[in-house]
């Protein structure tokens, strides 16, 4: 009888030990979340991330700052639709989208908004942020993009970087910025400024206090131009006009 009683609350146990294993794996994967496929993304996907953005007339001081908090473009993505696509900055230069820089700094990329600037092609904005430097405020790159997918151009859309400092008793400034403003919908008008008043420090405290110019000769960097581009039907960025303008124009 004895021999029964113990055989009887071995299986019981058994049983209990077999009912909470199968309890507890049926909660796990209740509560795991599945990894997202992204094998099969698409450019449309891809789209649904951009919010649209209508009436925004430029970027500069006011609002440079705003558009930034989009999620982050996760890696595939990047990969598929912005790797490599080459972009139009300041400087007429094309550079390629990467996410990691050879001087050992990092973009992270993030959504902004899309523009319907023409039923042609898409256009879409993307912020980046420097990881690890304290003088950048903001950067935003206008891309276009054909209704398949496809990548046509891109350009630098806005950017600020400054610098400030109070290790003495006038405040050391430097700032280098684009500002951009929409004309019509299709025409851009960008002011580029490269600001440095370092000397301003050095000045004695009972002078003027205005700012000063750096005059560093040939190593002298600053620049204050303008410059305007059409948005052509094909959706590529074509320069029409460019001034240069005195440095002593620049404004921090």
């Amino acid at each position: 009888m004895k021999e029964d009683c113990r055989k009887i609350t071995l299986f019981l146990v058994l049983c209990v030990c077999t009912l909470t294993t199968l309890l507890t794996t049926s909660c796990s994967k209740s509560v795991e979340k599945p990894e997202k496929d992204m094998s099969n993304m698409t450019f449309e996907q891809f789209l649904e991330h951009f919010p649209p953005q209508s009436g925004i007339e430029g970027i500069n001081a006011d609002n440079g700052a705003d558009f930034q908090g989009g999620i982050e473009i996760n890696s595939a993505y990047f990969q598929e639709f912005l790797q490599n696509n080459t972009f139009l900055d300041k400087d007429l230069q094309k550079i390629k989208l990467d996410r990691n820089l050879l001087d050992n700094r990092n973009f992270t990329y993030h959504y902004a908004f899309s523009l319907s600037l023409s039923p042609k092609f898409y256009s879409l904005v993307i912020s980046a942020n420097t990881e690890g430097d304290p003088t950048h405020q903001w950067e935003y790159y206008l891309l276009n993009y054909t209704q398949e997918g496809k990548f046509i151009d891109g350009i630098l859309l806005s950017y600020r970087n400054s610098y400030e400092s109070e290790e003495s008793t006038e405040h050391l400034f430097q700032s280098e910025y684009r500002y951009v403003r929409f004309i019509t919908k299709n025409q851009l008008h960008f002011v580029d400024v490269n600001y440095d008043n370092s000397f301003t420090s050095m000045k004695p405290s009972h002078t003027n206090t205005q700012f000063m110019l750096t005059t560093s000769g040939e190593g002298d960097m600053r620049y204050c131009r303008e410059s305007w581009y059409q948005i052509q039907d094909d959706g590529s960025f074509k320069q029409i006009k460019m001034i240069e303008k005195d440095k002593r124009e620049a404004k921090p």
